[in-house]
């Protein structure tokens, strides 16, 4: 039997902290669901929000559990209070660690939602991957047995790589204007001197590595842009936090590029279920005519296949250097429930009015250009 319990004290939910590693490490599901990534999120981005553990429980422990957060947005001038799940806030697939997905499990999980002690006016999932079957479940649970309106809206689509057996057999499939990149790239940065790749590093040795990560993304232009994991004072310890995290557990990994002495190009991510999610990656700008990143990631990508990794998931925004190196897209559905109270009801007929569609597979792909990004908001 399966029951439900919403805890909001922070301290309190450590207590489940190793059945939650137990339940995240055996289960297939998104990167973004661990406690490390959470436990990072609540110490940075949300240290001041109002969360709310959802856990299921059964006799032998915990079912699942799902993390969620409340934050105001606006809409046509109108303040709106909208739950998310805390694995999105970076704009992750959208997914629930649960022991098993079934009509009962989210039935509770929904009633949980709807009885919780603040009166929020839109539930929001933003990325679903198309054909996640708790999409389904949701659906047809709310179909059935809740009085609230909903939606499932055109959701943007993010980039994957299917890696193969062999490095050279990907590198051939690509463009050859990627290829002729690659190939001068490494003359060009040989002629500034002995060019070094590694990848393997100690537990002991993270502070010395990630004052490298920094000292390249202050470098870059994204930390200009105010997205760089350096340009925020959040943004540091959210990054700092996670990588140590889950480079104790030993997921993390990390490509670091230098030219003789000098550290020029970076790439991090988290490895899970024979997946390889990209975290973050960038190049110090002086160099940017050498396209070291790009010859950085071809790096990662031929470590990886090496290593038996069968996929990498960009999981944010499709942006236009990713097409270069893959043509595989995952589409996304994006649900909103909306809750019975006034702006719920009045956010509904305006997304109503203003004709919102239905999820089409054959909808346009836009790619997005990394300079135009926003710095992210809590």
């Amino acid at each position: 039997m399966i029951s439900v319990e919403i805890i909001e004290d922070r301290e309190r939910i450590k207590h489940y902290y190793p059945q939650w590693e137990e339940l995240f490490t055996s289960r297939k599901c998104e990167s973004s669901l661990s406690v490390e990534w959470t436990e990072a999120l609540l110490k940075s981005h949300l240290e001041e929000s109002t969360v709310y553990f959802v856990v299921l429980k059964e006799p032998r422990g915990i079912a699942g559990i799902l993390p969620l957060y409340l934050k105001e947005i606006t809409k046509s001038g109108v303040p709106l209070l909208t739950l998310c799940p805390v694995s999105e806030h970076f704009n992750t697939h959208s997914d629930m660690l649960v022991d098993g997905l079934s009509p009962q499990v989210v039935a509770l999980v929904l009633k949980a939602i709807f009885g919780m002690r603040e009166r929020w006016d839109v539930f929001r999932m933003n990325r679903l991957v198309d054909g996640n079957p708790l999409l389904s479940n949701i659906e047809n649970t709310l179909r059935s047995s809740f009085a609230y309106k909903f939606e499932i809206q055109t959701a943007e689509p993010s980039f994957f790589i299917q890696l193969g057996d062999n490095y050279n057999e990907y590198v051939n499939a690509r463009s050859s204007k990627l290829r002729y990149q690659l190939r001068h790239a490494s003359k060009r940065l040989h002629c500034m001197g002995a060019l070094r790749f590694t990848s393997e590093q100690k537990v002991e040795e993270f502070d010395e590595v990630f004052e490298t990560v920094l000292s390249i993304e202050r470098a870059s232009w994204k930390h200009k842009n105010g997205t760089g994991i350096a340009s925020t004072d959040k943004q540091r310890r959210f990054y700092r936090e996670l990588c140590e995290r889950e480079f104790k557990k030993g997921r993390l990994r990390f490509w670091l590029l230098h030219v003789n002495s000098t550290p020029i190009a970076y790439e991090v991510g988290i490895v899970k279920d024979k997946t390889y999610y990209s975290v973050h990656g960038s190049y110090d700008d002086a160099f940017k005519r050498e396209s070291p990143g790009s010859l950085l990631f071809a790096r990662v990508i031929e470590d990886l296949i090496h290593l038996g990794i069968r996929e990498l998931d960009f999981f944010g925004e499709p942006f236009e250097w990713q097409q270069h190196w893959t043509d595989d897209i995952r589409w996304h559905r994006s649900l909103l429930i909306y809750n019975n109270t006034q702006k719920a009801r009045l956010f509904y007929l305006y997304n109503r009015l203003k004709g919102i569609s239905n999820f089409r597979k054959g909808d346009e792909l836009v790619l997005r250009n990394p300079h135009e990004i926003k710095p992210q908001q809590t």
